[in-house]
């Protein structure tokens, strides 16, 4: 494709983009932590009194609407479905 284009030149410009990869997905992990340490440091001074959290009631998707597993049902037919043969059709 390139003038001059040996196996070489691929190869380091796959590493770059591979060591790329690591630098970004490194610099992510330490985003979180530093992240979930200001966070833990900010819940401390602000001292929230957060409300009880909600039960879950397991026994209330039956009281769902027929029309919410209607719209479920066809998600489910057209990804399970349609989508796999939208590759074949390319």
């Amino acid at each position: 494709m390139y003038a001059g284009c040996d196996g070489f030149e691929t190869w380091s410009r796959t590493y770059i983009f591979i060591f790329l990869g690591v630098i970004l997905t490194a610099l992510s992990f330490l985003s979180v932590i530093v992240y979930s340490i200001m966070d833990k440091y900010a819940e401390k001074i602000v001292k929230r009194n957060a409300p009880p959290p909600e039960k879950l009631n397991i026994l209330a998707v039956f009281k769902f609407d027929g029309r919410f597993w209607l719209v479920s049902l066809l998600t489910l037919v057209f990804y399970s479905a349609v989508t796999p043969f939208v590759a074949i059709a390319e």
